[in-house]
């Protein structure tokens, strides 16, 4: 950039870090928003492709000012911003700087298989290059959207795609880019780069179907995914544990591009092999186990046991874990419960009042340590509502108090909660029993 080639301006730093520079970068964004404005058809605007490349100062300076001023343009759309390959250390504080900016809605990482990388990881397996990328925007403490954008292999230094590009005719580097950021806690897969030389040249649009097929019926947002790595001599499982769903997807940790490409190994078949989730969920909270290969485009029934064998495959699996939701448990409405309504009414304990507190410290014990019933009560406790058993008694006392009475279920009949003003009572009656959770 210099006036000489008809630019008007100097050099890029002054197109960046003068006013006059970012007018012009904001007169060229209008034009956009004019032709396109809040489409929704685009995903999102990214300010400047890998922005650490340029040759100037200001970077961190530039995005803290354009990124509002780009919001404001498009309220509609996200706004976010790149950087270059990960591939040495000296790019990790801008990395961090840029991906935590609040302005800045999707956090992104490039990252490539290249030889010629400083970074080890850049030369590792694909499904561990891929999987560490996310691994590293997890660890600056983001709460967004976390993509790995761009993903490939290179020659040493970019200087043109992969050679073993050629000899990849299964897609086997793609599979894994493909999955292991989505595995690794991303929002989508990983974003492969070379279309024309690698993906359409090898006919591997399939693969897409795959992931697709993969985790069809998943809703990412609603099952708040968390991310675990597995342990496990024979594979390296990447795993997401879900509020309704746990999926993992399990690699075989000796089929990679080097052993495939390189040393020229085919993959055996893995036979026998089991995966302990028991780590995961709660005692017999499997609904239903299913396990997919991408390879075969075939899923299978597995057993609803914490120990679940796989069937034979070469190269990955992927095992869909729905978790049994009891019915109740998944409503934030309810509050709490009611061992018995009313214990002892119908029978002769109805007038011995000294058995009762005994039977019903008893009982709540025993109900207390239901595993499904436990996230409700321990959000009781916390919240200081009192829940009485003696309906006739109590209902006089909350009316007089100024109560607001709400209507909850049990596995028996109606309760009913009474929520204090300011401040949250206790009422008794002579030796009637009750519990107070607060």
């Amino acid at each position: 950039m210099s006036e000489d080639n008809g630019s008007p301006f100097e050099n890029m730093d002054e197109y960046i870090n003068t006013e006059k520079g970012r007018q012009a970068y904001l007169n060229r964004l209008e034009m956009l928003r004019k032709r396109f404005g809040d489409n929704p058809a685009i995903f999102g605007w990214e300010l400047w492709n890998e922005m650490n490349a340029i040759e100037s100062e200001g970077l961190w300076d530039w995005n803290e000012y354009m990124l509002p001023k780009v919001h404001a343009m498009f309220p509609k759309n996200m706004v976010m911003q790149s950087l270059g390959s990960f591939d040495h250390e000296g790019t990790r504080n801008d990395y961090r700087y840029i991906n935590r900016m609040q302005s800045n809605d999707v956090a992104q990482i490039h990252r490539y298989l290249d030889l010629g990388a400083s970074l080890d990881i850049c030369k590792a397996p694909m499904d561990m290059l891929a999987g560490n990328s996310i691994d590293e925007l997890l660890s600056y403490q983001v709460t967004k959207p976390m993509l790995l954008a761009e993903v490939g292999g290179v020659k040493p230094k970019h200087t043109g795609p992969i050679e073993i590009y050629a000899t990849d005719i299964d897609g086997i580097l793609l599979h894994d880019l493909l999955f292991a950021p989505f595995f690794s806690g991303a929002a989508g897969p990983g974003h492969a780069w070379h279309w024309d030389s690698y993906i359409d040249k090898n006919n591997l649009w399939y693969h897409f179907q795959r992931f697709s097929e993969a985790i069809k019926g998943i809703d990412p947002v609603q099952e708040k995914f968390i991310p675990v790595k597995i342990p496990h001599p024979k594979l390296r499982i990447y795993a997401l544990v879900g509020k309704k769903t746990i999926l993992l997807w399990c690699r075989n940790a000796e089929n990679d591009w080097e052993n495939e490409f390189v040393k020229g190994v085919s993959p055996a078949i893995l036979s026998g092999l089991s995966v302990d989730v028991s780590s995961l969920l709660a005692k017999n909270e499997i609904k239903a186990a299913s396990i997919y290969d991408p390879w075969k485009n075939e899923w299978k029934n597995g057993k609803k046991v914490s120990l679940i064998v796989l069937p034979d495959f070469k190269r990955s699996v992927v095992l869909f874990i729905e978790k049994l939701i009891p019915h109740f448990s998944q409503f934030k409405s309810m509050y709490g419960w009611v061992l018995i309504n009313e214990p002892g009414v119908g029978g002769k304990e109805i007038r011995d009042y000294s058995k009762r507190p005994e039977r019903t410290q008893q009982s709540f014990r025993q109900f207390r340590r239901c595993p499904f019933l436990g996230a409700n009560i321990s959000r009781c406790l916390g919240c200081g509502f009192v829940y009485f058993f003696q309906f006739n008694i109590f209902q006089k006392a909350g009316n007089q108090n100024g109560s607001k009475r709400i209507p909850c279920a049990n596995g028996i009949g109606n309760f009913y909660l009474w929520r204090f003003h300011k401040r949250f009572l206790v009422f008794g009656h002579q030796n009637a029993p009750f519990i107070s959770f607060g």
